[in-house]
């Protein structure tokens, strides 16, 4: 492997492992997926008006490995928003106006956001990038097939896994199993994250009203 930003996800998977060895399982499947990624064409760029405001001001209060991965992608990103199905929805609206996500590893297949970003690699195993969210804002409990792993690069925020809730600081790592509903809602801060499914990557979020 002679890509820095893969070789830096390999990195990050070993250093959990050690550090969290109940993480093994799912770090396993995220080298795996990065075996099978190869670098594509990105084509054109797409920002959003929540990155301009809070992206590289966030990612410079982040440090250590999950800063780097960040700042390695960076330059390269393409950015979208998710849920154009919950559009006229005011929490959805708001959300949708305040978080994007942008895609560093992805299927070949391309993904359902709009407008489409285009992962700087590709595989059929894995999905892995980047997400930020804005101050104040809540992602409401949701659920999908994958196994995802969230890290916090910056920033901090409450989150619901289950019917539990917890505070999780910078360079926290949290798992949400398959199936499993979870929810984040920031504080006064941008919350700015990498996050990896590591099975089922091209699972759609289904939102939970309650």
């Amino acid at each position: 492997m002679s890509e820095p930003i893969l070789e830096a996800f390999h990195l990050l998977a070993d250093n959990e492992i050690k550090r969290t060895p109940a993480l093994a399982p799912w770090m396993n499947l995220l080298q795996t997926g990065l075996e099978d990624a190869q670098p594509q064409e990105t084509g054109e760029q797409y920002s959003l008006p929540v990155v301009e405001k809070h992206f590289i001001k966030t990612l410079s209060k982040g440090s250590g490995l999950l800063a780097d991965i960040v700042s390695l992608s960076a330059d390269r990103l393409s950015w979208g928003i998710p849920y154009a199905e919950h559009v006229g929805e005011p929490d959805m609206d708001e959300l949708r106006d305040n978080y994007a996500f942008a895609p560093i590893i992805g299927s070949r297949k391309g993904n359902r956001s709009e407008p489409l970003p285009t992962p700087l690699y590709s595989s059929d195993q894995i999905y892995a990038g980047v997400v930020l969210q804005g101050p104040h804002i809540n992602y409401p409990p949701h659920v999908h097939r994958a196994a995802e792993i969230y890290w916090t690069v910056a920033g901090h925020a409450e989150w619901q896994k289950g019917d539990e809730w917890s505070h999780h600081e910078p360079e926290s790592v949290l798992l949400h199993e398959p199936g499993v509903r979870h929810a984040t809602i920031t504080n006064e801060s941008p919350l700015l994250m990498l996050f990896a499914w590591v099975t089922n990557p091209e699972s759609i979020p289904v939102i939970v009203r309650l």
